[in-house]
């Protein structure tokens, strides 16, 4: 089973990105944006140097005064050249009218173009940390382990490129590890069971994306599998700071303690959500930390599959969960 640690503090928790809201602005009414020297300020000094062009997509949350906040990159093009990064500098210029917005959260899409003079763009962009609507199950992994194959697990990354509806295809094997075992066979076999979740994202003329996805296979007889265990779970969604905060035992705020954890088994459902979250241990024990840390969990949800290679239908996690105390008032 799986143990992760999280700081649920202000600061913690407000540095992960939420899910996405049901709402997508597609015509924003702008009234900031990006000018010619925003671009040039932000542009990664070594892809200038090399004099590359590059672009990239961001996807913010819309806040009522019309501003961008939690904003990731949806994708950049060129891979590894900084222009994701360059483009999240940029988000604090953006600002949509606030008497355009929708009464219910909402996000926006937002496209930015690095043009070095006349140098061309690259023609395909590729997915940042993709979200999941569907992945294949420990079932799916478990009939595609290649018999024979002589290895216990095998890994193998492949880069596909992404249909309109969000599946997969093209797909393309990059590493087998171990190689010419079946294990690239098996991945491309089960390819096909993912599709990319875009968040209401409306399709445009131009998209050209690739995605990466890295498959993690385990003979289904090892204590590995069918203890279905997951490492390096992406999270979708986190409590907000005000929830840790509410749920901050009494009991311990009587005895005047600051911190405390509690650790709480939760069973992972097919989208991702924890459920039947029960309280385990806590330090210091007694004073209502794994009770909270049962309640905050279920309001967790993680990606259908992890940054690891492997699914997490029906997987239990142990998950410990650390509260500060609310601040004193003065």
């Amino acid at each position: 089973m799986l143990s992760v640690l999280l700081m649920l503090s202000s600061t913690a928790v407000g540095q992960i990105s939420a899910a996405p809201a049901a709402t997508v602005i597609t015509s924003p009414h702008w009234i900031q944006t990006l000018q010619a020297e925003d671009i040039a300020r932000s542009y990664p000094a070594a892809a200038a140097r090399s004099e590359i062009s590059g672009a990239a997509e961001l996807e913010c949350a819309v806040d009522q005064d019309g501003r961008m906040s939690a904003c990731r990159v949806f994708a950049e093009a060129p891979e590894n050249a900084g222009f994701g990064a360059a483009a999240l500098q940029t988000a604090v210029k953006f600002r949509i009218a606030p008497a355009s917005l929708p009464p219910a959260p909402a996000t926006v899409f937002i496209p930015i173009h690095y043009n070095f003079l006349d140098h061309p763009r690259p023609a395909r962009s590729l997915l940042v940390a993709p979200r999941w609507s569907s992945a294949p199950s420990f079932a799916d992994l478990g009939r595609a382990f290649p018999v024979g194959s002589g290895a216990e697990a095998g890994d193998v990354s492949l880069r596909c490129h992404m249909a309109v509806d969000g599946s997969l295809k093209t797909c393309q094997v990059r590493v087998e590890q171990p190689s010419g075992t079946g294990f690239a066979a098996a991945a491309l076999a089960i390819a096909p069971r993912f599709r990319v979740e875009q968040g209401g994202r409306a399709p445009r003329a131009t998209d050209n994306f690739d995605v990466d996805v890295r498959i993690h296979l385990v003979d289904p007889a090892s204590p590995e599998f069918q203890e279905r265990r997951i490492t390096q779970p992406a999270w979708l969604t986190l409590p907000d700071p005000s929830q840790a905060l509410a749920l901050y035992p009494a009991a311990a705020s009587a005895q005047g303690v600051k911190t405390g954890r509690g650790v709480a088994e939760c069973n992972v459902a097919v989208d991702g959500r924890l459920e039947s979250c029960v309280p385990r241990f806590a330090d210091p024990d007694g004073l209502g930390f794994s009770e909270a840390a049962a309640s905050l969990a279920s309001t967790m949800r993680m990606n259908r599959w992890t940054a690891a290679g492997g699914p997490i239908d029906g997987a239990k996690i142990d998950l410990p969960l650390r509260f500060d105390a609310p601040p004193s008032k003065h």
